[in-house]
């Protein structure tokens, strides 16, 4: 008489993976791939308009610091998914998920004046778009030439 829990053929002679059932008697994919976590880079807000790291040996200045940094760090090549914990005077103030996201950010303010994160767009910024005049424009008369 056979054993139904006789030895099972490897997986590659099936062609199939082998099962894993967790402690809860849930099935686990052990093909799906868990990326490990990486270290954050950590940086330090210096004043109101400033942020430095290590990995950048000079401060970036910009009406929105840590979202400079973000851009700064990516252009050197640091990983897009590195999430940045930004510090002020050794205080947690914020935490990037990853660089990729705060190098798409950009702060517009809202019509009462409260600032807001939004996606920045490559052709339109925080501020209106050029506006050129006509050539045969006169400003002084008011009136085409």
């Amino acid at each position: 008489m056979t054993s139904r829990k006789a030895a099972r053929p490897a997986p590659a002679v099936t062609g199939r993976e082998p099962q894993v059932i967790d402690l809860l008697g849930s099935k686990i994919n052990p093909a799906r791939k868990i990326q490990p976590r990486q270290e954050p880079v950590i940086a330090e807000l210096v004043g109101d308009d400033s942020c430095r790291c290590r990995e950048i040996g000079a401060p970036v200045t910009a009406n929105a610091p840590v979202l400079a940094m973000c851009r700064q760090l990516l252009a050197t090549g640091v990983d897009p998914d590195t999430p940045l914990c930004v510090y002020r005077r050794g205080v947690l103030a914020l935490k990037v998920r990853s660089l990729r996201e705060g190098a798409r950010l950009t702060v517009k303010t809202a019509g009462n004046g409260t600032p807001i994160f939004t996606l920045d767009d490559v052709y339109k910024g925080a501020a209106a778009p050029p506006v050129s005049s006509k050539p045969d424009f006169d400003p002084w008369q008011g009136e085409r030439l």
